[in-house]
Parts: structure tokens; sequence; C-alpha cells
């Protein structure tokens, strides 16, 4: 499936309400959780959904997000588009973005989402510490 990149700004953040309102309960992807979109915009470095070519239909979103320290990885993509390979190009979308920028990032995964740990391995981020008891930190060095 060709999925096209949609960078997201003030004018249209309402195309992040349905990943938000698709994961609003999810455990594996809580970031909008505790936080406003517009609010967490002002701390991104690079916001973009995806929609697939021949559709309007929001298919994945990631996000870096720089908190004054360290730079952080988020992706999402809707449980109907899980296992199509749709993580691997909106992953290295993000890392494209982090090459140019020459940023390290850091990411934090539930432990039991494990086929999102294996994507993430397999991109080249490496497991550094436990946060809590559900959720481990993982890191990759600039490329």
């Amino acid at each position: 499936m060709k999925i096209k990149p949609i960078p997201i700004n003030a004018s249209n953040i309402f195309l992040l309400d349905e990943i938000i309102n698709s994961f609003r309960k999810s455990e594996f992807f809580s970031y909008f959780g505790s936080r406003n979109p517009q609010d967490a915009l002002n701390s991104h470095i690079l916001t973009a959904v995806f929609v697939g070519c021949n559709q309007e239909n929001v298919c994945g979103y990631c996000h870096i997000d720089y908190d004054g320290e360290l730079n952080w990885l988020g992706i999402a993509v809707m449980p109907v588009y899980q296992g199509k390979g749709l993580g691997k190009k909106i992953i290295r979308y993000a890392l494209d973005h982090a090459k140019e920028l020459s940023v390290e990032l850091y990411l934090s995964v539930h432990i039991n989402n494990h086929k999102a740990i294996r994507l993430y391995e397999n991109s080249g981020f490496r497991p550094v510490r436990m946060h809590g008891n559900a959720k481990i930190i993982m890191h990759k060095h600039k490329e």
C-alpha cells in the first residue's frame, strides 16, 4: 500500500482527530491521552499523518517531540492497517527527518507491544532502560 505524508500544522490539526480518537483508550499509544494536540504541536519538530494515496483515510501518524532535553519519536498505525508494512514506511519517514536534523531519537514502548519492539529494533533502536513496570525506553544514535 502506498501512503502519502501530510505535515501537520495549526491549519490542518483536525487531521489528528481520527488518530487521537482511534487510540484514545489504547495502552500502546497513550501520547495524546494527557496532551492537548495544539500544545503538543508546539514542542514537535515533526508531525505528520499518513493517508493512502488512493483514499483520504488516515492510516498512520508520526511525530518527533523535543522535550527540552531529548527528541522523542512517536508513531502509530491505525488498527485496520497494521501488519501491512506501513509502520516501516512511517518510521523510515521519521528517521529520514531525524537524519536531516542530525538528532538522536528516543522512544518508549509498552513491554507487551512485541510487534512494535521488533520494528524499532529492526530500525536500529536499542533498549536502554525500563520506565515503570510496563514501558521500555529505546534509543537510536544519529545516522
